[in-house]
């Protein structure tokens, strides 16, 4: 039973990551990609772990540039030929996950300003923390699909230095983090 499957893209590195439970049946898993969604091609096979863990905690990596957003799933193949497929994840070039998110100003002294392009309407954690990472302030945001802009204010009791932000999805599959200056 597949439990989660994610994925990252970061430095021309994709990572994939999935959990499973009670794969008696289970033969191997293929890594698929599709630029359209639509069409998919088999991209990497994994083997099953040998351990004997209740939960399976698997990981693959590939180097690559991906130039367009890209549709990636996992499809479970049982011995018996039983084909079972993950959740599709869309994994996005840097510069467009870049361009989602805008982080206002650095060096900051008592507001930072945060424009977030979603692609759905959801939850959203920020978490600002210190060079130590201690998070200093954590909030939640209800975000709608397209441009969203917040106001983090009541900042000026930070330290002066170095401050890192990050965003994370209510699902927990897409996290950014910006590093900032305080003054």
């Amino acid at each position: 039973m597949l439990l989660s499957f994610n994925g990252n893209n970061s430095n021309n590195q994709l990572l994939f990551y999935w959990a499973t439970t009670d794969e008696k049946n289970v033969n191997h898993f293929e890594l698929e990609e599709s630029k359209d969604g639509i069409l998919f091609s088999t991209i990497a096979n994994i083997a099953l772990q040998t351990n004997s863990s209740s939960v399976h905690n698997y990981h693959h990596n590939i180097n690559s540039r991906l130039e367009s957003s890209t549709y990636y799933r996992l499809r479970i193949v049982d011995n018996d030929g039983k084909i079972q497929y993950s959740k599709i994840i869309i994994l996005k070039p840097l510069h467009a996950q870049n361009a989602a998110l805008r982080v206002s100003p650095s060096p900051f002294r008592d507001v930072i300003i945060i424009k977030y392009h979603s692609e759905t309407t959801g939850k959203l954690t920020i978490i600002l923390t210190d060079v130590y990472g201690r998070e200093v302030q954590k909030k939640q945001y209800l975000m709608i699909a397209g441009l969203n802009s917040i106001k983090m204010d009541n900042l000026s009791h930070l330290d002066a230095g170095t401050y890192f932000f990050t965003i994370v999805n209510a699902n927990n599959t897409g996290r950014k983090t910006i590093k900032l200056l305080k003054q």
